[in-house]
This record gives C-alpha cells, structure tokens and sequence, in this order.
C-alpha cells in the first residue's frame, strides 16, 4: 500500500505537468485565479479574525449547524435542511470528520474548489465553442471576477454548486463526443449531487435532457430516426439518475415533514414576491402583509405556533391568492427583482472587509454612477447576437439557454448583490470570450 501512493501521486503529477505544458496560457491564468483568492484572503484576514468567516454570512452558520448534526455534534439542524438541502452541510461534514474544523481548513478547500472550476470552466468553454482562446478568456474572467474571489473566501455553497454543475455538463460533453457509460452515470450523480447543494439547479436535468439534441445530426444516422432515438435514448440516463437522487431526498422529506419538496425556496421564493406585490398594490409594509397571514392561517387551523412545514403550506396557499388578485404586480416585482439581481455588484465586502467597507463602498457607487454594472450584461448580450450572426448555433443556444436560465430564477429574492447570478456567469464569461476572440480574429486576418 505505501509503495502503490507514491506511484499513483507520480503518475497524477506527470499527467498535470504534461497538461500545463500542452496549455502554458492556462497554467498563467490558473496561477493568476490561485494568487488572486490567496491575496484577497490575506487582505480579508487582517480585517476579520479567521475563526469567525463561519459565522459572516447567516447562511454559513446554518450549513456549519447542518454538518455538526450530521457529525452528531449538535441536534440535527432540520432548519437548515429543509431551507437548504443537505448536500453542502455533507461536504463540510466530511471535510471537518477527515481534517478537522477549523475555518481555515475549510477555507482551503473553498480555495481547492475555486481552483477546480477554474479549470473546469476552461474546459466546457473550450468544448462546446471548440476554441482554445474562448476558454482561456473565460477561465481569466472567472480568475479575475469579484464575485467569484470573494465567495471563495467564505463558507458558502456557491463555489461547490458551481463546480458541481459545470463538472456535470462536461462529463456529458466528453461523452457525446466518444460515448463512454461512465461519464453518462457520473454526469447524473454529480448533477443530483449539485441539486442537494443548491436547489436552483433542479432544472438542469432538462438541461441535461436538452444539451444531447444540440449534437443529434452529426452523432446519429441521418436517415434513420430509429438510430436517432435509440442514441439520445442512452443519454437520457443521466437525467434520470439525478431525478432519482433528488427524489429520494424529496421523500425523506415527506417522511419527516409531510411535505414532498426539494427544499423551502418553493414556497419561500414566490411568496417574496407575493408580499412585495401586495405591499405595493394595497400601500401596505410587507412585514404587515406577512403578519396578516399568519395569523389568518392560525385562525384557519387552530395552531398557535406555526412550524417551518406550516409556514411553507400558508405561504403556498397565499401566493396562489395573489397570482389570481394581482398577476400584472406579481410580474411587475419579479421582472424588477430579475433585472436588479441581474446588473447587481458584489456586496460580500460589507461583511469581509469591514475596514474598508466604506471606501469600497464609494468605489461601488461610483461604479454604478457610471452605468459600469450593465458592462457584463450588455457585453454578454452583443456576444449571443455576434453567433447568431456568425450562425454558431451550437454555441448561442448552449450559452443562451445557461443564461436564461438562472437569469429566470434570480427575480424571486433580494440583497444577495451578484452573488444570486453567479452560476450564470458561466454563460456570461463564455459569451464574452467568444465576443473578444472574433475580434481579435478579426484583426489578424489580412485585408
């Protein structure tokens, strides 16, 4: 056993030696990514004691409370599981059973995690645009983006979501490219596993069901509709193993809740914009509007104290009211809230760099002031129109879809800043790579 570590360790770092070599442009930017969140944590730690980044986000103190119930060093967190989902709470769990708790342990791992996707984003970039350039643009841009550096110095789910989601795309890329059983099943598991972590990425197993038809024409017969069907159907596997694992989780909480749900932001994310739209239609405080329904629901069911289950049951119940008493001021919030959460800057520095904070802030408002948080936006925006045009259709759809995507599902909350869009800053940083490129290209071809 203690000679066969060695040999495995030999063998991996040759493979990685041999990769950087064939790829010298992406070794700099990944080394850029590395020095960039390092130095970030460096600044962030002078600020803030290093025992404490558990507890700066509420968000993390729920996941912290989730992997000690799952550790036996606390009660079950049945809270933060049903808001949340376990799968994030189970990574930590794991990481703190192996090499203990400490934050910046955990803080590595993010640091490992932000270095992955790095590498992971080049990857899909480069195979569904089939350009090297493309992929380096926009594994530099995750490697340089704020929103990107500050969460991986944070005990937050975003950056495993992140890599969990992208590693899954791309295992299913590889294997419409050569068909391998393997990479279908683990694009499936690793889908699920993503699901658990975030529930906003229930959705890509239509994704997942969707990415094989982009590569129907050339990867089956032409003429034979039976051959056409009988090869989609293959890739149709790893949906299905990603709806088996959410579904066994969904269970698990019908079992223990009485409620078939994924997780809270079912009922949590329309009722947001429920109150918001009633507040405004009835010149009302949302709060007031909140209080109003529970205790119409108390009345309603006799309860006195109202559990997570119950909360989730009256909120269902009053969005369905509002939908029908005000749908234009339901759409009204929602568009607002998309377009806001859209262009929206990173604001984690409150909290990671509360030394600075103000002076960021005047940065921040001066960035705005200056229109410069619809530059992504509008950049990413002139790329899909460039492959409509250049009639890359492979690529605009692919890109388009992840942006349409999670832009569909970040109008249902607020105060997150950037945060809330991050995953589709994948669509965002492939979409303007492909617009850099065909500019430089542009250039370099001879009059």
């Amino acid at each position: 056993m203690r000679s066969v570590i060695p040999s495995i360790a030999l063998r991996l770092s040759s493979k990685v030696r041999d990769y950087f070599n064939a790829r010298p442009f992406l070794f700099a930017v990944f080394l850029l990514g590395i020095v960039m969140n390092f130095g970030f944590f460096l600044f962030m730690s002078g600020q803030v004691w290093i025992s404490t980044i558990s507890t700066l986000a509420p968000d993390s103190i729920q996941y912290m409370k989730i992997a000690g119930g799952i550790l036996g060093n606390n009660s079950p967190n049945e809270f933060g599981l049903m808001i949340f989902g376990p799968g994030f709470g189970a990574y930590l769990a794991v990481i703190m059973f192996l090499f203990g708790s400490h934050e910046a342990i955990l803080l590595f791992f993010q640091h490992l995690l932000a270095a992955a996707n790095l590498l992971i984003l080049y990857e899909v970039a480069r195979e569904i645009s089939k350009s090297h350039k493309i992929g380096i643009i926009a594994a530099a841009l995750y490697a340089t983006s704020f929103t990107a550096i500050a969460l991986a110095n944070l005990i937050l789910s975003d950056v495993l979501f992140f890599c969990l989601y992208l590693f899954s795309v791309l295992f299913l890329l590889k294997s419409l490219k050569r068909f391998r059983w393997q990479l279908v099943i683990l694009s499936g598991f690793v889908l699920g596993a993503a699901i658990l972590v975030k529930s906003i990425g229930q959705f890509l197993i239509v994704g997942l069901l969707l990415l094989p038809l982009l590569y129907i024409k050339e990867m089956s017969p032409a003429a034979e509709w039976k051959g056409r069907f009988h090869w989609y159907g293959r890739y149709a596997v790893a949906p299905l193993i990603a709806l088996v694992i959410i579904g066994g989780w969904m269970t698990r909480n019908y079992v223990v809740h009485d409620k078939a749900m994924l997780a809270f932001t079912g009922a949590g994310g329309p009722s947001n914009i429920a109150l918001r739209a009633i507040a405004k239609e009835e010149n009302r405080e949302a709060g007031d509007v909140y209080a109003e329904w529970v205790e119409t629901y108390k009345a309603r069911t006799g309860l006195t104290e109202l559990s997570l289950s119950d909360d989730y049951d009256m909120r269902t119940h009053e969005v369905r009211k509002a939908i029908g008493k005000y749908p234009g001021a339901m759409m009204s919030v929602y568009f607002g809230l998309t377009w806001e959460n859209l262009t929206a800057t990173n604001e984690l520095y409150f909290t990671q760099c509360p030394t600075y904070k103000y002076d960021i802030d005047s940065g921040v408002l001066w960035y705005k002031a200056h229109s410069l948080n619809f530059l992504s936006f509008w950049l990413s925006i002139c790329g899909l129109a460039l492959m409509i045009l250049l009639r890359r259709w492979r690529l605009f759809f692919f890109t388009a879809g992840l942006f349409v995507y999670f832009a569909g599902l970040i109008g249902f909350t607020q105060f997150q800043g950037s945060r809330l869009f991050f995953p589709g800053q994948v669509a965002c940083f492939i979409s303007i790579g492909f617009l850099i490129e065909s500019l430089i290209s542009s250039k370099e071809k001879p009059a």
